[in-house]
């Protein structure tokens, strides 16, 4: 497994934004799904050392999560269908939240006891990052929308904002960032919401959308 990268510097993180492949990256991954059916695309979703932090659980947490994935975006709540329509981020935000709720409620009742936050959210956003790489899902649907998605949190695109916090707008929320910081630490609305804002002020100074943090710190570490 690659070691998180830090950048120190806030400017030269913005230049490797600038400079990142991000959109090459959603491309690659079309023609690498356009095989796949929504089922195998939730698979390849969250990979399997996500779901190893989930322990002590009655099921099976990566069946848990895929079954919820699946019949939320195609069942009787029709999420995906929801998801072509939105056109603004306060759409993309209200139905993002809304789809985690459903999530956290779907393991509840599965498990027994509730979804840590971070995961909560983690999971959800990493679910709508590939469902751009969805054969039913139109080519200008994911050219809009890939500018709403919200960066998935773990210790790869945490750690890669570490020295550039002095830049986030709220960084009281979020505080001193320790290097083991992953998932788990995030613990509340405040602090995911002053993260977002804050690689969305990275994401704007580098001209791009903020999940190209992801595909930076993430993606291409683990190429």
């Amino acid at each position: 497994m690659a070691k998180p990268k830090v950048w120190t510097d806030p400017e030269k993180l913005v230049t490797d934004l600038k400079e990142c492949d991000w959109r090459d990256r959603f491309d690659r991954g079309r023609q690498r799904e356009a095989g796949s059916d929504a089922r195998t695309v939730i698979q390849h979703s969250v990979a399997a050392n996500t779901f190893r932090a989930f322990r002590g659980l009655p099921n099976k947490p990566s069946v848990v999560f895929r079954q919820w994935a699946f019949d939320a975006l195609f069942g009787t709540t029709t999420f995906f269908e929801r998801l072509l329509a939105v056109t603004t981020t306060s759409q993309y935000d209200s139905w993002l939240m809304e789809l985690a709720d459903h999530f956290r409620r779907s393991w509840r009742d599965a498990m027994g006891r509730d979804v840590p936050f971070g995961p909560s959210l983690k999971l959800p956003n990493l679910l709508v990052k590939s469902l751009c790489l969805l054969r039913d899902m139109p080519r200008p649907a994911v050219d809009r929308i890939i500018w709403f998605l919200h960066v998935p949190l773990d210790s790869y695109t945490i750690q890669a904002v570490r020295g550039s916090i002095v830049v986030f707008p709220d960084s009281a929320q979020i505080g001193r960032i320790p290097p083991s910081a992953g998932m788990g630490w995030i613990t509340n609305m405040r602090m995911y919401q002053a993260f977002q804002a804050g690689i969305g002020v990275l994401a704007t100074r580098s001209g791009v959308p903020r999940i190209a943090l992801d595909c930076l710190a993430w993606d291409a570490g683990h190429a």
